[in-house]
């Protein structure tokens, strides 16, 4: 997989594209879930615990293994082109693209969003900004807060660019995938998601950045930053990648536990309980972010014409599937189907229509460039 020049890394490249498009998933049982507390685009009706099932899995690597494999690209190009070239590349492929999709965020997901509460509350479709009245509508970053806290991710690495060198250099062969090494950055993040109710710390969608935000998943940054420094732990990884996913589960499963048992907050079994909650979330993270990185190097570790078509389009999917999903679900809203019935057909239709539109509308044009560094042949002709 390691190798030297300008060497794709196969298995990561997918493996970040697979988290990407893992979005259609999440935000589409977001629709159906019962557990309230999210202000979403829209909520439908039909509602599911198997919904809070998946929500709750996916949410606990998803967007941690992102982000960590993003840090690991960031030093990839800090290695390869130095601070200067790696700024001007994220600011090429992360910051352009910011500018430019919010804009077109707002002018879709807005008169969706308000279109879904008209709906919702009234049973006819209709504009009548006072159903939508308690949603955030402008003042937000939208799905896009990844590529705004990335963005800042990116600025402060390069500043402290030369303190990572000198512990990057420190490091052993092994050691980032060390259960040492695991544990210690396991703790930062249980410790970091104890600050917060769920015992863990999620999007935020505020031009104001979260401190919260920030410091949780810039933990997920680092680790991918040095590990890139420790490429050997890779393959570690790789070899112990089912011993991680064991782990992984049962923390999940204790941090769920906690979070059942520990009852009132005023009660006694409310702090022990809270931290185990944190403490096991964070232990799961870290252990499914070594589990899908071994995996991943495990079995699609070779070049691929399919994954990298999967891994060019990704970034379209992550961009633009949250309006379809909304314009699927919205003609669906009081028909009397199941949750899950409901979200199979919306997660299927979305991620239909974002290739399609990927092939015809952004592979081949000025957005291809400004998403993938170049314009590209279709895969399928109309």
């Amino acid at each position: 997989m390691v190798g030297a020049g300008n060497e794709r890394y196969h298995s990561l490249d997918l493996l970040r594209a697979v988290m990407m498009a893992l979005g259609i998933v999440f935000h589409g049982v977001q629709m159906y879930y019962v557990t309230l507390g999210a202000d979403d685009y829209y909520r439908d009706p039909s509602r599911s615990y198997s919904m809070d099932a998946i929500l709750i899995v996916t949410n606990t690597f998803r967007m941690p293994v992102f982000y960590m494999l993003s840090g690991f690209f960031a030093a990839l190009l800090m290695a390869r082109r130095g601070r200067g070239g790696m700024l001007k590349n994220r600011y090429e492929r992360i910051v352009v693209p910011f500018m430019i999709f919010l804009p077109a965020s707002v002018i879709v997901m807005t008169p969706l969003t308000v279109l879904g509460q008209n709906v919702l509350a009234t049973g006819t479709w209709g504009f009548d900004m006072a159903h939508a009245a308690h949603k955030e509508l402008w003042d937000k970053t939208h799905n896009l807060w990844f590529l705004y806290y990335l963005a800042m991710f990116i600025g402060v690495s390069a500043i402290v660019a030369p303190w990572l060198a000198r512990v990057s250099a420190r490091l052993k062969p092994g050691a980032m995938s060390s259960v040492l090494m695991v544990g210690v950055f396991a703790l930062v993040l249980g410790l970091l998601g104890s600050t917060s109710d769920s015992g863990r710390i999620g999007a935020d969608t505020s031009f104001i950045p979260d401190p919260g935000t920030f410091s949780y998943f810039f933990v997920c940054y680092l680790f991918g930053w040095l590990l890139y420094s420790d490429q050997s732990s890779i393959g570690c990884m790789a070899a112990r990648s089912w011993r991680w996913l064991i782990v992984a589960v049962v923390a999940l499963i204790v941090s769920l536990a906690g979070f059942v048992l520990r009852g009132d907050p005023d009660g006694g079994l409310w702090l022990p309980m809270h931290m185990l909650l944190s403490l096991g979330t964070g232990l799961s993270t870290f252990a499914f972010i070594c589990f899908f990185t071994g995996l991943f190097e495990r079995y699609f570790s070779g070049h691929s014409e399919l994954g990298r078509y999967f891994s060019d389009s990704a970034y379209w999917i992550f961009l633009s599937h949250s309006a379809f999903l909304v314009a699927f679900a919205i003609p669906m809203a009081h028909l009397p189907w199941p949750a899950e019935v409901k979200f199979l057909i919306v997660s299927v239709a979305t991620a239909i229509c974002c290739w399609l539109t990927y092939d015809w509308w952004v592979r081949p044009t000025w957005l291809g460039k400004v998403l993938n560094g170049k314009r590209q042949e279709r895969m399928f002709k109309r």
